[in-house]
């Protein structure tokens, strides 16, 4: 895990770009302590800053060199051995033990298909001085990050914006659409486009080749759309559990001190459980935040089942951050988000990173990514009755919807409204129900049209084309992003064995089915992961996600200083600031209504007034 950063320009002197190479580094050194590495040939600049986690010998620091071909990698290819011992039997030798030189062999065979043969989460840019260009990827989900801006025949890149706005000819302007997306939907992240106009994100499964001036992109995976969805339930789950519990094992690979997040929920307690399953005789750290009082969430009951399942193996550490740490470091945070955040929740992700960072761990494992592709959350109920109605008609429809309504336990109200919804999905396409949420969920205070447009995807499944955007375009690139950025604060690695690519693939392709069951979301997982989970957590009926009380409390308390006491400003003409400051008075009155809202406005004036000026 590290960060890269680098550019082509013809018009410096090698020393000259070496130094403003060194200056965007220095922004992103966070991201790797280790070691600090630069190179140039022919107005070709790579830089790396390294957090070493596979083969900790010099050797295998970067920009690492191949024959031809120089790598800068910021990530983890966790089936390097497996392609390493594949290529041996080709008759390729190694010096290292590393993954680097793993993708520098896989170039030299595959050319740039060998990413095709990755399990692994990855941003890398690839110099091949033979052909004079800049081969650069992205991994399937997006876990690592890549930007970059090109104009002129110039190209610049870099793990995150900040390395890139280091370099003096990119402008630093508000990206109003994003702004506009980010108060309506709560987005940071939409895969393609960043808070600055001219800074880009290559998307997820996306390859980039710059040559000669220009610049070419290309799509190199994507999910299955056809499936058979007649396995049966029992074998399903039980081939999802190996699956899980082999990637478990794969993302567990590491030469330095590796432990995981524990939230008490479905999904970090399964990768937890599998973790000590698979290492009996190893003893590794948990992680997990909690509050107490008014408004608190405490799921320490559920995360300590877990533990004292697996007593021998598993160390719990548990953290409440006070007001005085929500405090002192909110600047911190923001700076390292580079964004406004449009919830409390990334800020306590945050002192989880802290906390194992204190504990002498480097790696720690979490389970991002199941919500989105084994339907965890609300709004693929309506697509599953849609699916349910049009498939199997209106009897069994009328049971998959008592079956909800009771596993969940949706009342009177929420049973109207979930029928309303699902009705809507019979009315207007993905692409019209997320501009009817842009217009409608909250106050409209953007300016600008930020509502976005949702890819039309080729299933006849309504649950699976939004399950597909969730993965990549409405829901888990914003988690990814905050997953990154806090683990890199802290210099962790965090990986998710959750989205490991033929995990994903087996569930479209296999399980669509399963994925919501007799009123049971998660199905293969719950039932697959039976046998080594305790039932409170297997068959838990409620979800809280990571929820924290900073909407109200801390915007009250330790964060009022930052966030309501001093003026709201804003970018020109990104805001409605009438609409604005009622909404900020209502708040102070005591009217919590629009207290998401009331947030995201007061962190988009602190960014806009206290990070953006950094940059």
């Amino acid at each position: 895990m590290c960060g890269i950063a680098g550019f082509f320009q013809p018009d410096l002197q090698p020393q000259e770009g070496l130094n403003l190479l060194e200056k965007m580094l220095v922004r992103i050194a966070h991201r790797g302590p280790d070691a600090r590495g630069k190179m140039e040939h022919q107005n070709f600049y790579l830089g790396h800053n390294r957090l070493s986690i596979i083969d900790l010998n010099e050797a295998a620091n970067q920009p690492f060199n191949r024959g031809s071909n120089w790598l800068i990698f910021n990530g983890e290819i966790y089936n390097y051995l497996e392609i390493k011992a594949d290529l041996e039997s080709k008759g390729h030798r190694f010096v290292t033990a590393s993954d680097t030189e793993v993708i520098l062999a896989a170039y030299e065979v595959y050319g740039e298909r060998c990413v095709e043969h990755f399990v692994g989460m990855w941003a890398f840019a690839l110099l091949d001085t033979n052909s004079n260009k800049l081969f650069c990827s992205r991994d399937r989900f997006g876990i690592k990050p890549f930007y970059f801006h090109h104009k002129a025949g110039n190209f610049i890149f870099g793990s995150e914006v900040k390395a890139v706005l280091a370099h003096p000819s990119v402008p630093k302007n508000v990206n109003g659409a994003m702004i506009s997306k980010f108060l309506q939907h709560g987005w940071v992240d939409n895969g393609k486009d960043s808070f600055f106009d001219g800074i880009f994100a290559l998307p997820p499964a996306h390859n980039l080749v710059f040559e000669q001036g220009t610049i070419k992109q290309t799509n190199y995976w994507n999910l299955p759309t056809q499936s058979n969805p007649e396995m049966d339930a029992d074998k399903a789950a039980k081939e999802f559990s190996d699956c899980l519990e082999e990637s478990v094992k794969i993302h567990s690979r590491s030469d330095v001190a590796l432990g995981s997040c524990l939230s008490g929920g479905l999904d970090s307690s399964a990768i937890c459980a599998l973790q000590a399953h698979n290492n009996p005789n190893q003893k590794f750290q948990a992680f997990h935040i909690y509050y107490t009082g008014e408004m608190g969430v405490d799921e320490r009951p559920f995360a300590q089942a877990v533990t004292e399942k697996f007593s021998d193996q598993i160390q719990l550490h548990t953290l409440s951050p006070q007001e005085s740490d929500l405090a002192a470091h909110f600047h911190d945070f923001m700076y390292h988000m580079e964004v406004p955040v449009p919830s409390s929740s990334p800020y306590s992700q945050y002192f989880v990173m802290q906390l194992a960072q204190s504990k002498g761990v480097t790696v720690v494992l979490d389970g991002q990514g199941a919500d989105e592709y084994l339907a965890g959350y609300k709004h693929g109920m309506y697509r599953f009755l849609h699916d349910t109605l049009k498939q199997d008609g209106m009897l069994t429809t009328i049971k998959a919807f008592k079956d909800l309504c009771a596993i969940k336990n949706i009342k009177a109200l929420a049973k109207v409204d979930l029928a309303l919804k699902t009705a809507l999905t019979f009315l207007l396409s993905e692409n019209q129900l997320y501009r009817l949420e842009y217009k409608y969920f909250l106050p409209k205070l953007g300016l600008m049209d930020g509502a976005e447009t949702i890819k039309k995807q080729p299933y006849k499944s309504r649950l699976l084309e939004f399950l597909n955007h969730s993965l990549f375009q409405t829901g888990l690139n914003n988690l990814l992003y905050y997953e990154d950025r806090n683990s890199m604060r802290w210099s962790l690695e965090s990986r998710v064995p959750f989205l490991d690519h033929r995990l994903v693939a087996y569930v479209f392709e296999k399980t669509p089915h399963l994925i919501l069951h007799k009123g049971w979301s998660k199905y293969v997982l719950r039932k697959g992961l039976g046998w080594i989970l305790p039932e409170k957590i297997t068959w838990r009926r409620d979800k809280k996600g990571f929820v924290t009380p900073g909407e109200i409390l801390w915007m009250n308390g330790a964060l009022k200083a930052h966030l309501m006491d001093a003026e709201w400003n804003f970018p020109d003409g990104t805001v409605d600031h009438q609409k604005a400051k009622k909404l900020k008075m209502a708040y102070l009155n005591g009217d919590r209504k629009n207290a998401q809202m009331v947030w995201r406005l007061a962190v988009l004036a602190y960014w806009y007034r206290e990070i953006f000026p950094k940059f």
